[in-house]
């Protein structure tokens, strides 16, 4: 499927993710598979950057953010990212962005153009997370 999205522009429908944690919530093999293993990758990827910074004594929050880790995660990729941390930076401290990046960007913005948010604007911008709130779009 990577090669697909790489190579010739294919895309993964919306609702995959939504599909892959239903299944997981099921006990599904393949489906838990998938998530331990994008658990563990992203967790080598965080050490990796940890190393090449020399952070492993200093005390810090690493922010999980991105749909499989903001949506319908319930441990099973944060648990192996918090291990492979924990290996090499026991004082960092694991913490899921709350809000979607997305969000963060157009409050930004609009700020940048000189747009107030109105408090009614940003608590309905924060609950931007849940699948269903998502437009389907053809590509």
């Amino acid at each position: 499927m990577f090669d697909d999205f790489q190579d010739h522009g294919k895309h993964v429908p919306v609702h995959a993710a939504k599909l892959l944690f239903d299944a997981a919530a099921e006990n599904d093999a393949v489906a838990l598979e998938i998530l331990n293993r994008q658990g563990a990758e992203l967790g080598k990827s965080a050490t990796a950057v940890i190393h090449k910074l020399g952070m492993e004594k200093d005390t810090f929050d690493v922010v999980l953010a991105g749909s499989l880790l903001t949506r319908g995660d319930r441990g099973w990729i944060r648990s192996k990212v918090e291990k492979a941390v924990a290996n090499v930076a026991p004082n960092a401290t694991i913490v899921t962005l709350a809000t979607e990046p997305v969000v963060g960007a157009l409050w930004s913005a609009m700020d940048a153009d000189g747009h107030t948010v109105s408090q009614d604007v940003y608590d309905k911008m924060r609950t931007f997370r849940e699948f269903e709130h998502i437009k389907q779009t053809t590509r």
